[in-house]
């Protein structure tokens, strides 16, 4: 019995990345010439179930903890002479807990998801801001990046 309840403390964690895709594309007029930018976000989920599973003469404690991340991908180009490639993230943009296993609960996360779009979108549109200058610079040196 007690290995049973010592099980169940154990912590699970899980890395779900389900289709919660966020894109935005950008002009900029430089002095080097005209930048156009593809930002692609990705959503990226830990979750972690805490606390103990029903056993005789206690109750259920579990819940599921979770944060939201927004994994961006920029690609740049100007003209054939420059190419640029940028990742950046936003982590906790979310974060969280509810009742119950992590391991039963997609679609729960999903409609979280869902119902807080509008701040992963402005999560995006904080890395873009942040990104300008850093694109402008690149652009300007004509320096490829490969990673962020």
């Amino acid at each position: 019995m007690k290995k049973f309840a010592f099980a169940s403390l154990a912590l699970g964690m899980i890395v779900v990345a389900p289709a919660h895709a966020l894109e935005h594309e950008i002009t900029i007029d430089s002095a080097a010439g005209q930048i156009s930018a593809d930002y692609e976000g990705v959503v990226q989920i830990d979750t972690k179930t805490v606390g103990t599973a029903k056993i005789p003469g206690r109750r259920n404690t579990q819940r599921c903890q979770y944060t939201v991340s927004l994994e961006v991908e920029r690609l740049a180009s100007m003209g054939e002479a420059f190419q640029a490639r940028r990742s950046m993230i936003s982590e906790d943009v979310l974060a969280g807990s509810f009742p119950g296993r992590c391991e039963t609960s997609d679609a729960r996360i999903s409609s979280i998801i869902d119902a807080h779009r509008d701040r992963l979108q402005v999560a995006l549109m904080e890395l873009v801001e942040q990104d300008k200058q850093i694109l402008v610079a690149e652009a300007s040196t004509g320096s490829q990046v490969r990673g962020g």
